[in-house]
C-alpha cells in the first residue's frame, strides 16, 4: 500500500487519532513539553491568563487534525507557532512574577528548562529532522515513529557519497521520495522481489 504508516513498532493502513498527540510526546523536547503542562495548570489556577486567540487556533485545530493519516507530526505544524506563544508566556512568568521566597528557585527553574532545552537540541545537530526527545534512546527512534518523522531524504547525498567510495556501481534501492537519487550521482534502480531472495551476482 503506497500510504502504510508505521507506529508504536506496527505497519499497516490503519490510521489512530492519538497519533499526532503520541508523536507531539516522542518528538518535542522534555523542557518545551514541560512549559506546555506549566501553562494549562497555570491557567487553570488563575495564575495566568492566556488571551482566547493563543489557545483557541491550536485546540480547534488540533480536534480538526486527529483523523488525519498517520504519516508523520508535519500536519500539526500550523498550531505550532500558538504553542510556542504559551510556552513564552509561561516561561515569562517563571522569571517575573512575584513568587515571594520562591522567586529564586522560579527563575533557577526557568533557566534550566532553557539549557536543557539547547542542549538537547544542539547535541542533535545536524541531524535535527530526526530529533526525539530524551525519553527515546537513539536506537529506539526507527521502532516508534517513521515516515516524515525521520526521513525527507535527508540522507541521498551521503548514501550516493559511500556508493562513489566503495565503487558500489549499480544499485538496487529500496526508496520511496521525491527526489531521483540519480541527481546526486547514484546509479539505482528499484529494487526486485528477488532481491528478497538472497543477494544478487554484481548488484548491490
Amino acid at each position: 500500500n503506497p500510504h502504510a504508516v508505521f507506529f508504536w513498532g506496527q505497519s499497516g493502513i490503519q490510521s489512530h487519532w492519538y497519533y499526532l498527540p503520541c508523536a507531539f510526546l516522542l518528538k518535542e523536547p522534555i523542557p518545551f513539553l514541560v512549559l506546555l503542562a506549566l501553562a494549562l495548570l497555570l491557567a487553570l489556577g488563575k495564575r495566568v491568563v492566556l488571551p482566547a486567540w493563543q489557545w483557541i487556533p491550536p485546540v480547534l485545530f488540533s480536534a480538526v487534525m486527529l483523523k488525519t493519516p498517520n504519516l508523520g507530526l508535519r500536519y500539526w505544524l500550523p498550531a505550532f507557532p500558538f504553542f510556542f506563544l504559551i510556552a513564552g508566556r509561561t516561561f515569562s512568568w517563571m522569571i517575573q512574577a512575584e513568587h515571594g521566597s520562591n522567586q529564586k528557585a522560579w527563575k533557577l527553574a526557568a533557566f534550566g528548562l532553557l539549557a536543557w532545552q539547547s542542549l538537547s537540541v544542539g547535541l542533535q545537530a545536524p541531524r535535527a529532522l530526526s530529533y526525539f526527545n530524551d525519553w527515546v534512546p537513539a536506537d529506539k527512534k526507527i521502532f516508534l515513529l517513521g515516515d516524515s518523522n525521520l526521513d525527507w531524504g535527508q540522507d541521498l547525498k551521503r548514501l550516493a557519497a559511500e556508493g562513489e567510495k566503495r565503487k558500489w556501481g549499480r544499485v538496487h534501492l529500496a526508496y520511496y521520495g521525491a527526489v531521483d537519487p540519480k541527481v546526486y550521482g547514484l546509479d539505482w534502480e528499484p529494487w526486485t522481489q528477488e532481491d528478497l531472495k538472497g543477494p544478487q551476482s554484481g548488484v548491490v
